[in-house]
């Protein structure tokens, strides 16, 4: 499955609950998460980013620079592939485990 087709799923995914997303490989830098995910609830504005990764692909280390950066900034920040055998890097969800 192409990184678009992924993308498209997992938005439409988040937009059913509730959330609001952007795509920020259309719009931000080089390094930058493909997807901004926000809403609002309880806690306030709620803020998600997400690298979408196809099989055998690997973040950059720009990639992964900016995720360490958004971490530490307090952001909650995935990297979803369709496979296993990109899992060395934390935090790193499959597309199955979002129950796509």
């Amino acid at each position: 499955m192409a990184e678009t087709a992924i993308q498209a799923k997992i938005r439409a995914e988040l937009e059913a609950n509730g959330w609001t997303v952007f795509r920020l490989s259309k719009t931000g830098k080089r390094g930058d998460p493909d997807l901004l995910a926000m809403r609002y609830s309880d806690n306030g504005l709620e803020a998600q980013f997400y690298e979408i990764k196809v099989q055998g692909k690997k973040r950059t280390p720009i990639q992964k620079h900016t995720a360490n950066k958004l971490t530490k900034a307090g952001f909650k920040v995935m990297c979803v592939t369709t496979d296993f055998e990109t899992v060395n890097e934390t935090p790193l969800q499959t597309y199955e485990d979002l129950g796509f």
